[in-house]
């Protein structure tokens, strides 16, 4: 009985401190940004001294193109959680068959293997490549964009050559 009561406590302590820990990062991600009005023109400025085009899609997020290929910042996500930074590639294969999801997840796997930071996953019955980060500041995606894209890219070219 004395175990179980030991395991418990244990157990207790370390989802208390787990939960501290994850609100302290929280809180800790700092910015003069303070709506997501504010968040969506910090991006959509990026995009514009850059030369390229971006929007606001119907779900608050932050549509681009780069090469032909629409990619999002879920900048809706970030309302809640300024420390959460994501881009996705939405529908890299649209998998019709189960031969193709066969094909599809060997290749998501190979991805996930092999690359750091980017994610393949199915929407549906499609595959999408995508980066989630923490960050300290919402503007420390400025330092990172490159990286990400670059990343992202990788992982499409991989899905290209396995389909």
């Amino acid at each position: 009985m004395k175990q179980l009561f030991t395991i418990l406590t244990l157990f207790l302590i370390s989802s208390t401190l787990q939960a501290q820990s994850f609100n302290a990062f929280q809180d800790n991600a700092s910015s003069s940004i303070e709506s997501l009005d504010e968040l969506q023109d910090m991006y959509l400025d990026f995009f514009d001294d850059r030369g390229m085009a971006a929007s606001v899609d119907s779900d608050g997020d932050i549509k681009f193109v780069v090469d032909d290929y629409t990619y999002y910042i879920f900048s809706s996500s970030q309302e809640k959680d300024l420390g959460y930074f994501r881009i996705a590639l939405p529908n890299v294969w649209g998998v019709e068959d189960e031969y193709e999801r066969r094909a599809a997840l060997r290749a998501m796997e190979r991805v996930n293997k092999e690359l750091k930071v980017v994610k393949a996953h199915f929407v549906d019955s499609d595959v999408w490549l995508g980066t989630e980060i923490f960050i300290n500041d919402v503007e420390d995606f400025r330092d990172l964009y490159d990286r990400l894209m670059k990343v992202i890219s990788d992982a499409h070219d991989i899905i290209i050559e396995e389909q």
